[in-house]
């Protein structure tokens, strides 16, 4: 029979007008992928089902890169001779705060975060990032990001913070943003877009998260690659409250050659906000509710009040392919200068990483902690961070997270402390932007840890 089929004679006519109708068919299928590149609105619901079908070898690769070829290893360089976890080299110290770690565990094969408690030199609770679950059930369709292909449960890097009653507030390196509670049962999603990179809470209780906007906001690049970032406010139960493109914000303060002046080659990204701080309390150069924002690919920081839409300061520089900012007073910031360069797609760490002091009154930077770095080696050529703790913010928190390592140095430049994460194979891996928390939060968090008693 089906040789029959196979070898049955066909009329030449219906092979010419088969041909003619498949060379019709794929001119317009081409012409609706082109238009689509363009920018062009009209013709917008058949130009996305075209691509999508385009874009179909490209998510088959995708899926087999992920399944059979280990892209799951989240390992990184092995470094650091045989150190492994939580080692301290000094006295306990009673006055001593927390620090939230987000990191792989390599050994679970998921992202954990863990709350150590720094003044008793010990962890003393965990919570476990089980995502494919909650991307089941999320309605979000991307076109910049296939975050349910690329960060399933064990290629999840999470990006956490800690509220008071032990709940968490995380996400992915692209991904909806989603509530666990103390014992890492989920509470809410929040998927109206992609939350990525920093966490952090302002002084109304709502929290700042950098976000990838889909549709776009501003007309650049080319609709299905272009990543929009945007600031969002969140509210504890997921709300979002206002969110707003840097892009715009730069445009709206006359500051568009940063972004539409750095060439194609960037159009794709050419922001990459990674970090948004908001101002806690009043002082001379700026007011409470005031955020200080960092765009990576342009080496750029700058102070937003959104109550105004107004752009206060900027700097590009001398920090460059930074990561983190801080407020350390009323007239110092500090920045986590990764001081990477890049070259086509690749990255590489000009000697060390940094960490930049801005003073607002004098106009001045420094790098008080510089020999400890080149000491260390510290290099993570993307993400990484620089916490001031301590009483007097006279300490530092660096996490190296290309390198699966944090440091704290005391005021002198010393170590006082170390977390390496090696797992049991021996191999390292991703750290995922740690962040300190203070005496009062923490000792908060462990009570409301014990009275959910999530061991039964």
């Amino acid at each position: 029979m089906l040789e029959k089929i196979l070898f049955k004679k066909i009329e030449l006519w219906v092979v010419i007008l088969l041909t003619i109708t498949g060379l019709i068919g794929t001119v317009l299928f081409s012409f609706t992928v082109w238009y689509g590149t363009k920018g062009a609105e009209r013709y917008q619901s058949l130009t996305n089902i075209t691509i999508e079908i385009a874009k179909f070898p490209f998510t088959l690769i995708k899926v087999f890169d992920r399944s059979v070829m280990g892209a799951s290893d989240l390992s990184v360089d092995q470094r650091f001779g045989n150190d492994a976890g939580l080692q301290f080299f000094t006295e306990k110290n009673p006055e001593a705060g927390y620090v939230l770690l987000n990191r792989f565990d390599g050994d679970l094969r998921m992202s954990v975060s863990e709350l150590i408690d720094v003044a008793a030199q010990k962890i003393v609770h965990r919570w476990t990032y089980d995502v494919d679950p909650v991307w089941a059930q999320s309605k979000l369709h991307s076109n910049l990001i296939h975050f349910r292909i690329d960060y399933p449960t064990n290629r999840f890097r999470g990006h956490a913070f800690v509220l008071k009653d032990g709940s968490i507030i995380a996400h992915g390196s692209a991904s909806p943003l989603f509530k666990i509670d103390a014992c890492s049962r989920l509470q809410w999603v929040q998927d109206e877009d992609l939350f990525h990179h920093s966490t952090e809470m302002g002084p109304d209780g709502n929290l700042w998260v950098p976000v990838h906007l889909e549709p776009k906001q501003v007309d650049i690049g080319i609709p299905d690659t272009f990543f929009d970032d945007g600031i969002a406010k969140v509210s504890p139960s997921g709300k979002v409250l206002f969110s707003k493109s840097v892009a715009q914000i730069l445009d709206d303060n006359n500051l568009d050659p940063l972004v539409f002046g750095i060439g194609n080659e960037q159009n794709t990204d050419p922001i990459h906000l990674n970090d948004i701080q908001p101002v806690m309390a009043d002082g001379p150069y700026w007011k409470t509710g005031d955020l200080f924002i960092s765009a990576r690919n342009q080496s750029l920081i700058f102070l937003y009040r959104p109550s105004e839409n107004k752009v206060l300061w900027y700097k590009v520089g001398p920090w460059m392919s930074q990561h983190d900012v801080d407020i350390i007073d009323d007239e110092r910031i500090g920045v986590f200068n990764n001081n990477s360069r890049r070259v086509g797609n690749d990255y590489t760490v000009a000697g060390s990483n940094t960490e930049v002091v801005y003073n607002f009154r004098t106009n001045t930077t420094e790098t008080p902690f510089q020999a400890g770095f080149e000491k260390l080696e510290l290099r993570t050529f993307s993400s990484g961070s620089g916490d001031f703790v301590g009483e007097t913010g006279s300490e530092l928190l660096v996490e190296e997270s290309d390198n699966g390592r944090l440091v704290q140095f005391d005021p002198s430049g010393n170590v006082s402390w170390q977390y390496v994460n090696r797992a049991k194979d021996g191999k390292l891996y991703l750290l995922n932007w740690t962040k300190s928390v203070t005496r009062e939060v923490g000792d908060a968090v462990r009570k409301a840890v014990r009275e959910a008693r999530c061991d039964g």
